[in-house]
C-alpha cells in the first residue's frame, strides 16, 4: 500500500468514525476508538510491508543491472 493509499485510508476512516457515532449512537467510544487503533495498526503493517517490498525490487534490479554490467565486461 502506497503512502497515498495509506493516507486516503486513514482520511476515510476518520469520516468512518465520524458516521459511526452518528448512526450507532450506543457504541461506546471506546469500541470505535479500538477499532480505529486495530485499522490503523493493520494499515501501518500493510505499509511497511509495501516498503519492504519496494526495496527487495529495487535490490533485484540493481543486481540485474550489475549482472549486465559484468557480462558485458566479460565478452
Amino acid at each position: 500500500m502506497s503512502k497515498q493509499s495509506a493516507l486516503a485510508f486513514a482520511n476515510h476512516l476518520v469520516a468512518t468514525m465520524a458516521d459511526a457515532r452518528v448512526r450507532w449512537p450506543d457504541l461506546a467510544e471506546s469500541e470505535i476508538q479500538w477499532a480505529a487503533k486495530r485499522a490503523r495498526g493493520i494499515l501501518e503493517h500493510r505499509a511497511k510491508q509495501a516498503e519492504r517490498d519496494a526495496d527487495l525490487l529495487q535490490r533485484m534490479i540493481d543486481a540485474k543491472e550489475r549482472q549486465e554490467r559484468d557480462e558485458e565486461l566479460v565478452r
